[in-house]
């Protein structure tokens, strides 16, 4: 995976990573081109492909730092794309499609893209995520084969946040802006790395600690709803009961009695 071109150019002095940019529509690659000053963020385009044959041979004859590509792409979509990419590179991908697939989410997990972003893409989102790619390239600049990053390091700060956060208004958009990770990509890896989705998982936790503090017996109900994050006494009560099978106080009396 080693290539006799630089994947960088020097602008002013500057090092600057140079991108590819994959879309069969001439308007999509116009709108990524002017979203954000690319320079500012220390990337350049370097090329542009309408689809992912042209995208292979770009990729052949030169080196880039970040490949961009939509998914639905006529001769060759954006996933056949990438699979062959990982033949013969480690180039960090990032997908831009305007639909919102798991399966593509999953099969893009396979190949370790970097992020899923949705169309049309927020400049905001892009110069996030662009400030972390530059920072991990800085890093791996001394040298040295890299590989894919595994999603696993996602998905375990995911679980790592919600059990330190869980009596907050815990969200995947404010975990995915920690990671400068699209959310709804982040959910989709989370869910396909644990078979439950973000919502369960929450609902999980806050359950199980719930049912620690009834029984440590303590506390009051109200009081342990608020420590798991519920300000609302009815919610936390039908939640509880469609987790536990009885109602707070019935679990506190039943674990009393075995006890």
């Amino acid at each position: 995976m080693y290539s006799l071109f630089p994947v960088f150019l020097r602008k002013g002095g500057l090092r600057m990573n140079k991108v590819l940019l994959v879309d069969d529509e001439p308007g999509a690659l116009k709108s990524i081109k002017y979203l954000l000053d690319w320079e500012q963020t220390g990337f350049v385009i370097g090329a542009e492909a309408s689809n992912g044959k042209q995208a292979l041979e770009l990729l052949r004859q030169d080196s880039f730092a970040l490949v961009i590509t939509d998914i639905r792409m006529p001769v060759m979509d954006g996933i056949a794309l990438i699979a062959s990419i990982r033949e013969f590179s480690d180039v960090a991908v990032v997908i831009m499609s305007g639909y919102e697939d798991f399966s593509n989410a999953r099969a893009a997990m396979k190949y370790g893209v970097k992020d899923y972003l949705l169309k049309p893409a927020e400049a905001e989102e892009l110069d996030r995520l662009l400030l972390k790619l530059k920072h991990e390239l800085e890093e791996k600049s001394g040298g040295g084969r890299s590989k894919p990053e595994s999603p696993a390091s996602a998905v375990d700060f995911v679980k790592f946040w919600v059990k330190e956060h869980y009596a907050e208004q815990v969200s995947m958009k404010n975990i995915a802006a920690h990671l400068y990770m699209n959310a709804a990509y982040l959910g989709s890896l989370f869910k396909a790395q644990t078979g439950v989705g973000f919502s369960e998982y929450v609902l999980r936790i806050r359950m199980e600690k719930a049912k620690e503090m009834l029984e440590a017996n303590d506390m009051k109900v109200y009081e342990v709803a608020a420590a798991v994050g519920y300000n609302d006494m009815d919610w936390f009560y039908e939640k509880f009961k469609q987790y536990t099978g009885v109602n707070p106080g019935d679990y506190r009396n039943k674990h009393l009695i075995s006890s």
